[in-house]
């Protein structure tokens, strides 16, 4: 069995600057910057976002409805 790789990679955000945990291609933590003097909980909740069963994946378009592009699908 390999050892999991991980890495830390930072990344900005609408709420400020978070260090990112990467094991095995997967964001496994969220830390504020250090820097930041007063940095913003809600960047935390990163890694179970971008994995969120409910998180869409790739490109959609609507089907039905006023908004559809009807040609694409």
């Amino acid at each position: 069995m390999t050892e999991p790789t991980r890495k830390r990679t930072r990344t900005l955000t609408h709420w400020g600057v978070y260090d990112i945990d990467v094991e095995d291609e997967r964001i496994v933590a969220a830390h504020p910057w250090v820097d930041d003097p007063d940095p913003s909980n809600i960047g935390l909740s990163i890694p179970s976002a971008i994995h969120h069963e409910s998180r869409i994946t790739q490109p959609m378009v609507r089907a039905q409805g006023p908004t559809a592009h009807t040609a694409l699908v």
